[in-house]
């Protein structure tokens, strides 16, 4: 935890985020975040879309969450739809790292955690 929040803070400064060593560690203990298969799972298993803007494309969670995020960002015209399409019809949000560290887990027996 205290490796985590060293790390947090240290990210908050790179950042320019106003963070202190006490505030970093109660953020620490506050979000301890998905499990480290639940995280390879957000990035890697895909499902259709049931509504939205997105209606029977299959997408993975992260790449749902990044595309709201996009959205946000259009309605502010830092972004245009059109970059939106080419993320995705250039696939641009690629879980190909996440199913590389799957793959190393799985290697060390760790796939389960």
């Amino acid at each position: 935890m205290k490796k985590a929040a060293k790390h947090f803070l240290e990210s908050c400064q790179d950042e320019g985020i106003a963070c202190t060593p006490s505030i970093a560690e109660r953020v620490i203990e506050w979000y301890l975040g998905p499990s480290l298969k639940q995280s390879v799972e957000i990035m890697t298993v895909a499902t259709a879309a049931a509504d939205g803007p997105y209606k029977g494309r299959s997408l993975t969670q992260a790449e749902r969450e990044i595309l709201a995020g996009m959205d946000f960002y259009i309605s502010q015209k830092k972004y245009s739809p059109e970059d939106k399409e080419k993320i995705l019809k250039d696939h641009l949000i690629d879980p190909v790292i996440a199913e590389a560290a799957k793959k190393v887990m799985e290697q060390q027996g760790l796939a389960a955690q």
